[in-house]
């Protein structure tokens, strides 16, 4: 919760207009089409769903709320439709076009709260990067972007 951008932006604006935040972590039980034939072990969700119980005392200490939902045939979009269709403002990671996170937010977007997407690329944000670095998933970015992080990185603070 403390090293994430995109609580932290959600955090600020919760406070400035003087909200309360409601965080939403969403487990699939399936893969991407792109990764069609596999889906997340139960291992693997087993984890997810530890970490996700560990972030709760967090969340809470900072004034948020966390909620889980494991997504499933027939309700894929439920729970972030309706916390959508109450939401002041919806903010998410900035996805970059990568599916299905872009869907997700268009479909968000369609409630008529403002959807703020958070470049997280902290490191190098995503803005100053060409389009080369919107191909290829987390390792297309690293490859696009490996001089400006070796510059960035080696720069004296």
């Amino acid at each position: 919760c403390d090293a994430n951008p995109s609580v932290e932006v959600a955090l600020r604006a919760a406070h400035a207009l003087s909200k309360p935040l409601v965080c939403l972590a969403v487990l699939e039980d399936s893969f991407p089409a792109c990764m069609r034939g596999r889906a997340p072990t139960d291992r693997a969700t087993a984890f997810r769903l530890e970490a996700l119980r560990e972030l709760g005392p967090a969340f809470a200490a900072r004034g948020a709320s966390l909620l889980v939902h494991v997504e499933r045939d027939g309700f894929r979009h439920a729970a972030a439709m309706a916390l959508a269709a109450k939401a002041c403002v919806i903010v998410q990671d900035e996805h970059f076009g990568v599916e299905p996170h872009a869907s997700a937010a268009a479909r968000v977007a369609k409630t008529g709260a403002p959807v703020w997407l958070v470049d997280t690329a902290c490191t190098v944000p995503s803005r100053t990067c060409g389009s080369s670095a919107l191909v290829g998933g987390n390792a297309g970015f690293l490859r696009a972007t490996a001089a400006a992080r070796k510059r960035v990185l080696a720069a004296p603070d």
